[in-house]
């Protein structure tokens, strides 16, 4: 789920616990695409950026065996975990901007929460879109951002960010609505766009636990960010704020699907 270097050891660090701690964001939101899809039985899906292989996995239950699912991820070390992860691994280290594919092979292409890691968005849709089989459908889950944007019980956590000098703080957001989402696929030659909001609740047991997740994701590039001793005056400020018990969130998430068009 990676576009560049940075983002390649990035992800490569928080391989082994990806989707493993906290609310099952990952999971839950590989399964929501792979029904918005309507995936048959026997088809074929080319899931983009797959990560540890949540879509995958949704994928593999749809299609049945006569079906094939394969995941493609810039990070090796997610590759890796993804081909653990599935009883029928068929995963490969590939840039989203330059598909090993021919045209037309797949029915479906799905990519959960990797919209806007990609350098080139159209060049990376465009590939998506070539790859598609006449009458194909390609699905997409989007946030642009992170959860304190969208939660005003979290606005205190941005403005700690800001206080700090971490330049997440200010993130510029291109896909902050269906409408966004819908604007760059249409503009990629997808036609009859449509997408919707679908707010997933995060809980976490504790402050520890949301610490844990913390570094278990894409959020390890804003906590990276911070030398030693600033990394320890946050942590102790957050934690100071969440207090005892159980914490809470709400993620607002984009889910588009679009068809191949002409």
């Amino acid at each position: 789920m990676a576009n560049d270097g940075r983002d390649i050891e990035v992800f490569a660090r928080t391989a082994a616990r990806y989707g493993q701690v906290g609310p099952d964001l990952f999971g839950h939101f590989g399964s929501r695409i792979v029904e918005h899809l309507d995936l048959m039985r026997g088809c074929s899906l080319l899931d983009v950026a797959c990560g540890t292989g949540a879509v995958l996995a949704a994928a593999l239950h749809a299609i049945g065996p006569e079906g094939r699912a394969i995941g493609v991820d810039l990070t090796p070390a997610m590759v890796a975990e993804a081909g653990t992860n599935l009883t029928r691994p068929d995963v490969a280290v590939m840039d989203a901007h330059a598909l090993g594919f021919a045209d037309n092979t797949f029915d479906a292409v799905a990519s959960n929460f990797a919209l806007t890691y990609f350098t080139d968005t159209h060049k990376a849709l465009a590939e998506c879109r070539r790859v598609l089989r006449p009458h194909g459908r390609v699905g997409l889950v989007v946030h642009d951002g992170w959860w304190w944007h969208d939660d005003p019980r979290w606005a205190w956590h941005g403005r700690l960010l800001a206080d700090l000098g971490n330049s997440h703080a200010t993130t510029v957001r291109r896909f902050d609505d269906p409408n966004s989402v819908v604007g760059v696929l249409t503009q990629s030659g997808f036609a009859d766009a449509a997408g919707t909001v679908e707010p997933f609740d995060l809980r976490w047991a504790d402050a520890s636990e949301w610490w844990d997740w913390c570094w278990s994701h894409g959020y390890r590039v804003v906590l990276e960010q911070f030398d030693a001793a600033t990394l320890v005056e946050f942590r102790t400020a957050c934690f100071s704020h969440l207090g005892a018990g159980s914490i809470e969130g709400t993620l607002p998430v984009i889910c588009v699907v679009a068809s191949k068009g002409r």
